[in-house]
């Protein structure tokens, strides 16, 4: 026989009122009293009734995220952090794969629209028109990783990032230093063209090269390796970790050593910059700190959709490690 929850309430001297409230995450109850509830209905195997839940409260009590990439280090690490957050709450997350492509994130916010109340669009490329047109009447949303005033977003200070990582491979002595860019239709790859062009205007002494292949894939930046060596560069910045491991990947078949003879810098600061020699430098922005201000956020909404829209940036950091050296003599 299932437990109920007029059964949990009896048992800790409770209204059956409270430990709904209780189990449905409401600040109206005590965060004490909220954990009690919860440690004595998991001790007496008490599972909710979803669909009698959603029908009395109006709510599906379920959140949404579309990721570009679930096989990416980025996506998957911030819907994983989201999903812990829910689960916290006593909400279901679910999760669309976009693809990588503004039509795949608008197919997947009209699947999550009818069955979430709340969705995170995390990084997305589809025209701000037709982001706009899409989402709107649909509230609330939360937007990772762009900056579209009127709605609200969550994302990185990307500028003081970007100047970081080139002054420390210019440190270093390299005045030769490509750029290995993102998919065109990314946001953050507008912004870092714009900021890498910004400090080659800067710094008329360092030879700043935008490298011919873009993407976001490890073959991508494998591919990118013969190129590097035919221009000569000493040391390349890449859009993402998966492209800087894959170009690390590429120098070393062709005889090149990662930082001897080129330096190699990525960016997101995955989990595997950390395991695979040469441990990678890469631009650093928890994603713990993401995934908590972007569902913070959205929580915040479901409580009280009439809240201002904000935008709520959060610093990102060069961590140096093995791949970046001194440039060859």
């Amino acid at each position: 026989m299932s437990v109920t929850a007029a059964e949990v309430a009896a048992r800790l001297g409770l209204s059956q009122s409270t430990v709904s409230r209780a189990l449905a995450g409401s600040d109206l109850v005590s965060a004490a009293t909220r954990a009690r509830v919860r440690d004595a209905a998991r001790a007496m195997g008490y599972r909710p009734n979803a669909a009698g839940r959603s029908l009395q409260a109006g709510r599906h009590f379920s959140i949404g995220i579309v990721v570009p990439d679930l096989a990416g280090g980025y996506g998957a690490g911030v819907a994983k952090r989201v999903l812990q957050a829910a689960t916290a709450r006593g909400e279901q997350l679910l999760v669309a794969d976009s693809g990588g492509t503004g039509e795949g994130e608008l197919a997947a916010f009209d699947t999550l629209a009818s069955q979430a109340d709340g969705v995170l669009f995390l990084a997305p490329r589809a025209p701000e028109a037709m982001l706009r047109d899409a989402v709107a009447g649909f509230r609330p949303i939360v937007v990772v990783g762009r900056s579209l005033p009127g709605l609200d977003c969550v994302l990185a200070e990307e500028g003081p990032a970007l100047d970081a990582a080139l002054d420390h491979l210019v440190a270093l002595g390299h005045t030769t230093i490509g750029y290995q860019g993102g998919p065109t239709e990314s946001p953050s790859e507008a912004m870092r063209c714009a900021g890498v062009r910004a400090y080659g205007d800067a710094h008329p002494d360092i030879a700043l090269v935008r490298l011919d292949t873009e993407g976001l894939s490890a073959e991508v930046g494998a591919a990118a390796a013969s190129e590097v060596v035919t221009r000569g560069l000493s040391a390349v910045l890449a859009f993402n970790d998966q492209t800087a491991l894959g170009l690390v990947g590429g120098l070393r078949g062709l005889g090149v050593d990662v930082p001897g003879d080129v330096s190699v810098a990525g960016w997101d600061d995955t989990p595997l910059t950390r395991i695979i020699p040469p441990r990678l430098t890469t631009v650093s922005l928890s994603l713990d700190d993401l995934a908590r201000a972007a569902a913070g956020r959205l929580f915040a909404l479901l409580a009280d959709p009439a809240q201002v829209p904000t935008e709520v940036r959060l610093p990102a950091v060069l961590q140096v490690r093995d791949s970046t050296g001194p440039a060859p003599r």
